[in-house]
C-alpha cells in the first residue's frame, strides 16, 4: 500500500515542526510542498495562512496554551506543539473555520501522528480553551511593557525590549501589530513589456487585484496572488515580485546608461534586475553571490525579464579583487529584522547574539566594496534591518576610520518620503506600509 496522503493541516504541521526544530525557512518548505504535493488552489491559501499565522502568533499562542497545560509545556514535543499551536490559532483567529473543526481536525492528527493518548491530551486543551477563552486574560502593559506586548503583539522579548528604547511604547504596538497582519504582495512592472495601467487589466482577467503604488510608479501592490510561478504574466516577465522597500537602494544608486555597475551579495537578483532596468539594459552590471543554487536565480530573472546586461560571479563578496567599479550596490546580508511581517519565521529563528556576527561580516563586506570604487563612483550600502548596528552605526564607523569617503543625497523625488534628517533613507513598516529597509549612499572623494 502506498503512503497515506497528508492533508493540508499535516503539510502545515511538517512545515512548523521543521521550523522550530532545524530552523528551515517556511517560505522555501511551502515552495517544496507545492512542487511535490497535487494541491488545489483553494488548499494552497489554506496552507500559507495556517503555517504563516501559526508562527506570527507562536509567542501568544505557546502562552495561552502554557496556561492550559498542566505539566511544564516546554518540555512538550515538537509536533505535538505544533498540532496544539495550529488548532489553536484556527479557533482563536480565523473566523471561517468552525471551532469544532478545528478540534476534530486536530485531534485526528494528534491520533495518526502520536496515537490515542495525544489525541486525548489535544481534545482536553481545546476544550478547555473553548470553556476557559473569555476568562484568559493576557499580560497588562501597565504592569510589565516588554512581557505584555511580547505576549499581545506576540515577538520575542529581545526585539521588544531594543524597540521600545528606540521607538517608545505606541510606536513599538504599532510596529508589532503590523509585522502581525498579512503582508501585501508588491510587484515590479517590467516597463519594456508593458505599462502599469495595462497590466493592472491584464491581472484583473486573471483575477489578481493590483494597485500603483503610491510611492513608485513602476509598482503595483497585488492580492489574490497565492503562488505568483503559476501566473502566465509571472511566467512571461511582465512583473516581478518585489517589495516597493527595495526600491530605495536601487534608485539611491542613480545607475545611468553605460555605468559599469557591481551588485554585491546579489542573489536572487531583484535589485540587480531593477539596475538593468533602470539603465535600459545598457549598463555592464556583474552581480556577485556567494550562493550557488541563488546565484543562478539571478540568470533565470534577467532571462524570463529579457534582460542581456547582467553577468554573475560565484565569489565571496569579501574577498572579490580587479577592476573598479563606478556603482556598486552592496544589499548586505543582516538580520533581516525589518521584514518580519512577510518572513513570520525570523523572529523566532534570530537571537541578540546574531547581531554581533552578522555585523563584522558587514563591516568587512563594506570594506572592500569600498576598495572596488572608482574615485569619484557611487556606493549604496542597504539592508533589510533597521536595527543601528547594522546601518547607521556602521556607517558612522566606517566614515570615520576611511577619509576618503562622504554620505551622499539624491534628488530622486519619490526618496525624499523616505529620507531622515542624518542623512540616512528608510522605510517603516507601520510608517509607510512597505517592509522595513535601510539604505545611504557614499561617495569616494579620494
Amino acid at each position: 500500500m502506498g503512503a497515506t496522503k497528508r492533508s493540508v493541516r499535516h503539510m502545515g504541521v511538517d512545515i512548523l515542526s521543521a521550523v522550530r526544530t532545524r530552523g528551515a525557512y517556511a517560505d522555501q518548505l511551502l515552495k517544496s510542498t507545492f512542487e511535490s504535493e497535487a494541491i488545489l488552489p483553494a488548499d494552497k491559501a489554506l496552507l500559507v495562512e495556517l503555517v504563516h499565522g501559526t508562527l506570527r502568533w507562536r509567542g501568544q499562542l505557546d502562552w495561552v496554551l502554557a496556561e492550559l497545560y498542566h505539566r511544564n509545556f516546554r518540555k512538550v514535543s515538537t509536533i505535538l506543539k505544533s498540532i496544539l499551536e495550529i488548532s489553536l490559532y484556527q479557533i482563536r483567529f480565523l473566523e471561517k473555520v468552525p471551532h469544532y473543526a478545528a478540534v476534530s481536525e486536530g485531534v485526528r492528527l494528534a491520533k495518526q501522528l502520536g496515537g490515542p493518548e495525544w489525541g486525548k491530551l489535544v481534545n482536553g486543551i481545546l476544550r478547555n480553551y473553548l470553556r476557559r477563552e473569555s476568562s484568559i486574560k493576557l499580560p497588562e502593559v501597565r504592569h510589565d511593557p516588554v512581557a505584555a506586548i511580547s505576549v499581545r503583539h506576540s515577538h520575542p522579548d529581545w526585539i521588544v525590549r531594543r524597540w521600545l528604547q528606540r521607538y517608545g511604547e505606541s510606536d513599538t504596538v504599532r510596529y508589532c501589530t503590523y509585522n502581525n497582519q498579512r503582508p501585501c504582495l508588491s510587484a515590479r512592472v517590467n516597463l519594456t513589456k508593458t505599462s502599469s495601467e495595462e497590466l493592472i487589466a491584464q491581472l484583473q482577467e486573471l483575477e489578481v487585484t493590483a494597485r500603483r503604488s503610491e510611492y513608485f510608479s513602476d509598482y503595483l501592490v497585488l492580492s489574490g496572488l497565492v503562488n505568483p510561478a503559476d501566473n502566465l504574466l509571472f511566467q512571461d516577465g511582465f512583473f516581478t515580485i518585489q517589495d516597493q522597500s527595495t526600491a530605495l537602494a536601487s534608485l539611491l544608486l542613480e545607475p545611468e546608461p553605460g555605468d559599469r555597475i557591481l551588485d554585491l551579495c546579489a542573489a536572487p537578483g531583484g535589485k540587480t534586475c531593477h539596475l538593468a532596468h533602470l539603465t535600459q539594459d545598457r549598463a555592464e552590471i556583474l552581480a556577485v553571490d556567494v550562493n550557488k543554487d541563488r546565484l543562478a536565480q539571478i540568470g533565470e530573472s534577467a532571462k524570463r525579464l529579457g534582460l542581456s546586461s547582467i553577468k554573475v560571479k560565484l565569489t565571496d563578496a569579501r574577498s572579490l579583487s580587479g577592476s573598479t567599479f563606478d556603482k556598486i550596490l552592496l544589499d548586505a546580508p543582516c538580520t533581516g529584522l525589518g521584514v518580519l511581517s512577510r518572513r513570520s519565521d525570523l523572529r523566532w529563528c534570530k537571537q541578540p547574539a546574531d547581531l554581533k556576527k552578522i555585523v563584522a561580516i558587514q563591516i568587512a563586506l563594506l570594506q572592500n566594496a569600498a576598495r572596488l570604487l572608482t574615485p569619484g563612483g557611487k556606493l549604496v550600502y542597504s539592508t533589510c534591518s533597521l536595527e543601528p548596528e547594522e546601518t547607521e552605526e556602521l556607517l558612522d564607523r566606517f566614515l570615520q576610520q576611511n577619509e576618503g569617503f562622504a554620505l551622499a543625497g539624491t534628488d530622486v523625488l519619490p526618496l525624499q518620503k523616505f529620507a531622515s534628517r542624518d542623512g540616512f533613507f528608510r522605510s517603516l513598516p507601520h510608517v509607510h506600509g512597505t517592509d522595513g529597509a535601510f539604505a545611504a549612499a557614499l561617495v569616494r572623494t579620494a
